[in-house]
């Protein structure tokens, strides 16, 4: 039950991180570190954090560990390539981009290996 409701938590951050597309496309770098403070961001280490663990006795448990990381990463190098933007850095064509790209593709791998792992197996009826 824990992990099915850590599952829309992260779900509904998926939605909102590609939806945050135009916020990168306008390079609103300061709109897209307040969206990354805000929820459901500030509460997504602990939603997935949840899915590790209640993945951790499977068969999963390595990949869902490997994908949270980079996930991790991905996000949190996002918002360093934001803020050296904001200070005054110029970007390279397609940096932030890139960044951002890299993080909607990490989440939703996260994603789909962990609709895998919290799927329970149906007990099959005796004939």
């Amino acid at each position: 039950v824990a992990s099915s409701a850590a599952l829309r938590k992260v779900k509904i951050c998926q939605k909102k991180l590609v939806a945050m597309e135009d916020y990168v496309l306008l390079s609103d770098y300061a709109a897209i570190k307040d969206s990354l403070r805000a929820a459901p961001f500030s509460d997504v280490r602990k939603a997935a954090s949840t899915l590790v663990r209640g993945g951790e006795d499977g068969p999963d448990a390595e990949g869902l560990q490997t994908k949270y990381k980079a996930f991790i990463t991905s996000i949190e190098k996002m918002d360093g390539t934001a803020s050296v933007a904001l200070r005054g850095r110029k970007l390279s064509d397609g940096e932030f981009l890139a960044a951002y790209s890299a993080a909607v593709v990490a989440l939703a791998d996260f994603v789909a290996l962990a609709e895998e792992a919290i799927k329970v197996p149906l007990r099959e009826e005796p004939v």
